[in-house]
C-alpha cells in the first residue's frame, strides 16, 4: 500500500505505550481502592467480551484520565488490533458511552457500573444491536521488554524486545514495517502474538518515525533493507536470542523491503510476508486506484481515462519525460465530469522534490529478479479481498517461481481477507464480527514452528 500519511497520532501512541506494557498507574491504582478527587470508579483495565446475534467478541478496554480528560483504548485480540484509540468517550459518574466510530461499522457501547468491578451495557455494530460486559481486572503479560538503539549507517533507530518468559535462548522475529511513518507500535500486536506461542519479536520505530532518526521520505527500499539487516544484526547478538533463529514479519510494503534484505543477509533464516506485492510499484499503485474507483461504484468511463491519466505520470516519476504532455492532458480533461469523479489532482512537476523525493525512489521497482534468485524459505500470505494491491497476480508469481524452482516459498490465500488481513461484516449475510480470517493465527505459527523446529 503508497499511502504517505497516518491518521493515528502520538498522543494515542503515548497512551497506548502506556497501557500496553502495564503502566497504568491511575488504573493501577482505583484496582488497588485508593480514590483521589480526579479519580473515577471507571479508570481502570478491563476485559470481557460483546455478543451481537450470538456472535461473540473478545475484547478489553482501558480508561484513562490525562491531561483533564477521559481516553479510552480498545482491544480485540481475535482481530490482531491492540491499541485502538476510541473515536469519543462520555463518562457521567459509573456511566460511559464510547465506540470506534464509522471506520467500524458505528461501533458503540453504552453501558453502567455494575458495583465496582463490572460494566454492563448495550453494543451496536454495523446496524445490529447486542449486550457487552466487562470484568475489572489486572494486565497479565507473559513476556518481558527492554527498549533498545541500534545504527543504521548514520542514523540511530530506537525499538522495544519483547521476550518470552521461560528459559532462552528464544527464536525471534523481526516486524518490518509497512508504508508511510511507522512507530513500532503499529507492530506490538504481532510480537505480542509470537510472544506467547515463545518466539521473540523485536519492533523498532521506522527511520523518520517515533525515537528514530532520519527520514522514510528521503529513503528507498535498499536503506529500509539496510536498517532491517541492522536490527537483526544487533538482536542476533543478545544473550535472550538464538542467532541461529532469526526471521522476519511484514505487511504491506514490507514484501518490497524484505526480499532485499534477506538477499543480503545470511543471518535472515525464514520470512513470513502478509498481503505483500510481487508486482512492481506502478502496477500496485494503478490496481489501489482502480480497486478505490471501482468500489465507489463507478463506471469504466471513468476509470478507464483516470488509469491512463495515473499510467502518464507514472511516466514522469520514471523517466523525467513527459509532463508537458501530462500537463495539457489535465488541462484538456479537469473539468470533465470523469475528472472530477475520479478526484484527481494537479500533476506535480518533477523537480517538485517535496513531493516526488519518495515516490521517485520506488516507483520503478520491481522485486521479481531478487525473488527469482532469493533462496529464503518464505511463507506469503494474501487475502483476496485485497483492494491495495493485487493479490491474485502476486500469489501466481511466487507460485510460477516456485514451479521453475527459483524460490522455496508457500502461499496460503483467504478468501475474504482484506489487504490488512481482516474479515468484516456483509450486508445481508449472518452477523459476524470484525476479525482476523480464521485460521490465520494458526497457520502462521504453525509455519514458522516448521522454520524454528518446533512441534
Amino acid at each position: 500500500m503508497l499511502a504517505t500519511r497516518r491518521t493515528r497520532r502520538d498522543r494515542s501512541f503515548a497512551l497506548f505505550i502506556f497501557i500496553a506494557f502495564g503502566f497504568a498507574v491511575s488504573a493501577a491504582t482505583a484496582q488497588s481502592g485508593v480514590r483521589t478527587e480526579a479519580t473515577n470508579p471507571l479508570i481502570g483495565y478491563w476485559e470481557g467480551t460483546a455478543v451481537i446475534e450470538e456472535a461473540e467478541l473478545k475484547m478489553a478496554l482501558t480508561v484513562e484520565l490525562r491531561d483533564g480528560e477521559f481516553e479510552a483504548v480498545f482491544t480485540f485480540p481475535d482481530a490482531l488490533m491492540m491499541g485502538r484509540s476510541a473515536s469519543a468517550i462520555s463518562i457521567d459518574g459509573g456511566k460511559i458511552t464510547t465506540g470506534m466510530g464509522p471506520r467500524f461499522g458505528g461501533l458503540n457501547f453504552d453501558g453502567s457500573l455494575t458495583g465496582t468491578d463490572r460494566i454492563e451495557g448495550t453494543v451496536n455494530a454495523f446496524g445490529r444491536s447486542g449486550a457487552f460486559e466487562l470484568g475489572r481486572t489486572e494486565i497479565d503479560l507473559p513476556y518481558t521488554t527492554k527498549d533498545l538503539t541500534f545504527r543504521s549507517g548514520e542514523i540511530e533507530l530506537a525499538g522495544t524486545l519483547v521476550v518470552p518468559e521461560g528459559e532462552g535462548p528464544f527464536p525471534v522475529i523481526v516486524t518490518v514495517h509497512g508504508s508511510g511513518d511507522a512507530p513500532r507500535w503499529y507492530n506490538l500486536p504481532m510480537v505480542d502474538l509470537f510472544a506467547r506461542h515463545g518466539i521473540a519479536g523485536f519492533m523498532f520505530d521506522k527511520r523518520g518515525s517515533g525515537e528514530s532518526g532520519g527520514s522514510w521520505q528521503l529513503s528507498d527500499f535498499d536503506g529500509r533493507a539496510d536498517d532491517v539487516i541492522a536490527a537483526v544484526e544487533m538482536v542476533k547478538l543478545r544473550p535472550e536470542i538464538d542467532a541461529e533463529r532469526v526471521g522476519l514479519w511484514g505487511i504491506s510494503q514490507a514484501g518490497w523491503v524484505m526480499p532485499i534484505a534477506a538477499s543480503r543477509s545470511e543471518d535472515i533464516k525464514f520470512m513470513v510476508v502478509t498481503s505483500g506485492s510481487t508486482v512492481p510499484v506502478w502496477r500496485e499503485d494503478e490496481y489501489s486506484l482502480e480497486m478505490d474507483l471501482r468500489k465507489r461504484g463507478l463506471r469504466d468511463d471513468v476509470i478507464g481515462p483516470a488509469l491512463e491519466y495515473l499510467r502518464m505520470e507514472h511516466r514522469v516519476q520514471i523517466t523525467g519525460e513527459g509532463y508537458a504532455e501530462l500537463k495539457a492532458f489535465y488541462r484538456e480533461n479537469r473539468g470533465e465530469k470523469w475528472f472530477r469523479e475520479a478526484k484527481l489532482g494537479f500533476p506535480q512537476p518533477p523537480n517538485d522534490e517535496a513531493h516526488r523525493s519518495f515516490m521517485d525512489k520506488i516507483i520503478a521497482f520491481d522485486s521479481m529478479p531478487i525473488l527469482r534468485e532469493l533462496r529464503t524459505p518464505t511463507l506469503w500470505i494474501y487475502g483476496q479481498a485485497d483492494d491495495s494491491q493485487p493479490p491474485d497476480e502476486s500469489a501466481m508469481n511466487i507460485l510460477t517461481l516456485r514451479q521453475e524452482g527459483h524460490t522455496e516459498a508457500e502461499v496460503i490465500a483467504f478468501a475474504e481477507a482484506t489487504h490488512g488481513m481482516r474479515i468484516w461484516p456483509r450486508p445481508g449475510k449472518p452477523f459476524r464480527w470484525f476479525s482476523s480470517p480464521p485460521g490465520y493465527h494458526e497457520a502462521m505459527i504453525d509455519w514458522i514452528n516448521s522454520q524454528i523446529g518446533v512441534e
